[in-house]
């Protein structure tokens, strides 16, 4: 990965994402790094290896492409 690229990703882990809860659950607000983090620890507690970790579609294509503009919430995945 490019300079650039390695910068999107880095911002776009740092990034804030809401939650949303349903019925009475409150909208959590994380960053996807601290999500990802948490989800990775508790897999490996539980002796779950994780080879490794993707992004795919509109995030995956924000930082590889050329864009400028930012990833709408419904294209993020870990």
């Amino acid at each position: 990965m490019h300079e650039l690229q390695v910068a999107r990703l880095h911002r776009l882990m740092d990034a804030e994402v809401p939650i949303h809860g349903r019925g009475n659950f409150p909208t959590l607000r994380i960053r996807l790094r601290e999500l990802v983090q948490v989800v990775r620890t508790k897999l490996h507690d539980e002796h779950i290896d994780v080879r490794d970790i993707r992004l795919n579609g509109g995030a995956a294509s924000f930082i590889l492409g050329n864009e400028t503009s930012e990833v709408s919430g419904v294209s993020r995945g870990v």
